[in-house]
């Protein structure tokens, strides 16, 4: 088999890469393990335009929201699914010290796009405790699992798709060639999430994996379409909803643990008046970088070796925007922003 690109991981970012390639006229072939606790298939999707307890401003979200809104429903509507719901995000305010962050973003209007002039609050009145206050912000959550095994399909219809694990060892490169237990390719991208701390290319990036959790839970009597961002999230997700979050650097495995469901209880028993009835309880680690900046480019030295990884937790609308960038780079067409181009680190190589 020969192919012009040999993708490496089939997430958000490999999904992203390998549309992106095809719309271009380009062949591909795709390997990925299929591993259902992937850091994209258990993540909420989330598009929030204001985060933080300080409540700031998403880093570029003015370019990135319109670029999301793009490319969700191109894809969408190429695999014939609904990847991309518009869910306004509730923000609790706790206190008067928080009360003064929410109340400086409204003064410097940098968020007015985003911002609701009041916040509809009525369908969680019955659920919550008492509470200090609330503001409203326009959001969007992306179908990250459907999104992922919907292009699977596509994939293994075109057979495209090797579903095992990739071994770095295996991989023949020269000037010109890449070439993977009888595949040819002229380049590579990696797309291998936070496996890439095993890349023997990319090891020298500053990836700071972090181990997340998530549970999906039901409650009695109660539905929502708007997001509540307090102490927990809860997220309406598919008639269950969804939370989760958290930040592990040291136990980087897939194992979701004691410590994070009693926390997460606690939390929702000073959030809300009824006992949540726990579904599922996932990990996964997450590709973090220091920084919080994605990683795009090629390598310094195998010119026909590429990566596109370092997404973090803000995947759903970081990789819309860079993706086409990191594509149009490819081409030939356009250089990388400086702040998430690899060669930022090349002092590291």
């Amino acid at each position: 088999m020969t192919v012009d690109y040999l993708i490496i991981g089939q997430g958000l970012a490999g999904t992203l890469v390998a549309h992106h390639l095809r719309k271009h006229g380009k062949s591909i072939h795709v390997i990925d393990n299929a591993h259902k606790n992937s850091a994209s298939k258990i993540a909420a999707g989330l598009i929030n335009p204001v985060t933080g307890r300080k409540y700031v401003k998403s880093w570029r979200i003015d370019e990135l929201i319109p670029a999301s809104i793009k490319t969700y429903t191109e894809l969408g509507q190429e695999l014939g699914v609904d990847l991309l719901v518009q869910q306004n995000i509730l923000r609790i305010i706790f206190d008067q010290k928080s009360e003064r962050y929410w109340d400086d973003l409204i003064m410097k209007g940098v968020a007015e796009k985003y911002i609701q002039e009041s916040a509809d609050i009525e369908a969680y009145q019955d659920l919550l405790h008492q509470f200090h206050g609330v503001g409203e912000l326009s959001g969007y959550r992306v179908n990250l699992e459907l999104l992922i095994s919907a292009f699977a399909n596509v994939l293994s219809g075109e057979k495209s798709l090797t579903t095992e694990d990739f071994k770095y060892s295996s991989i023949e490169l020269s000037d010109h060639f890449v070439g993977y237990k009888g595949i040819s390719a002229t380049h590579v991208i990696f797309c291998d999430g936070a496996r890439a701390i095993h890349n023997p290319f990319f090891n020298y990036l500053p990836f700071q994996p972090a181990k997340g959790e998530a549970i999906k839970f039901v409650l009695d009597n109660f539905q929502s379409k708007k997001i509540l961002r307090h102490k927990q999230f809860i997220i309406p997700m598919d008639g269950q909803f969804w939370s989760g979050g958290s930040y592990e650097w040291e136990e980087l495995n897939e194992e979701p643990t004691l410590g994070f469901k009693e926390k997460w209880l606690i939390d929702m028993q000073s959030m809300i008046v009824q006992k949540p009835q726990i579904v599922s309880h996932q990990a996964a680690v997450r590709p973090a970088v220091k920084g919080r900046r994605p990683l795009l480019g090629t390598h310094p030295k195998y010119k026909n070796v590429h990566i596109f990884n370092g997404l973090g937790t803000k995947g759903s609308s970081l990789a819309p925007l860079f993706v086409e960038q990191f594509i149009n780079h490819l081409l030939g067409l356009n250089s990388i922003d400086e702040g998430v181009s690899i060669e930022r680190f090349e002092s590291l190589y």
